[in-house]
């Protein structure tokens, strides 16, 4: 859950399997299952909503995980700018106007 100035949002942990995936996109979308929700009409009936959460109580007992996202294999590759590349014995330095000239 999180809560802003005009909107919250929602989600449950293992929300793929207990709600499916959501299709909410543009400026309706959010974190959480259930996008950006601005009022009590923005979330789904008192009936459906207690049957996600015992949906979600059942899976927590039964001991189901959520496969993680696969992490990239390879290494990111990227050049570090010379004027970023200044060696740190001098970045504690008291004078470093000759560094830069």
């Amino acid at each position: 859950m999180a809560a802003f100035k005009k909107h919250c949002t929602f989600g449950f942990w293992k929300g793929s399997l207990i709600v499916g995936k959501t299709q909410t996109k543009g400026e309706e979308a959010g974190m959480g299952q259930f996008g950006r929700i601005t009022s009590l009409l923005d979330l789904p009936s008192g009936e459906t909503f207690i049957g996600y959460v015992k949906k979600a109580m059942e899976l927590n007992e039964a001991g189901v995980k959520v496969l993680a996202k696969p992490k990239p294999k390879g290494k990111n590759k990227f050049t570090i700018p010379c004027y970023f590349a200044i060696p740190t014995r001098f970045l504690f330095m008291e004078d470093t106007s000759h560094i830069l000239t």
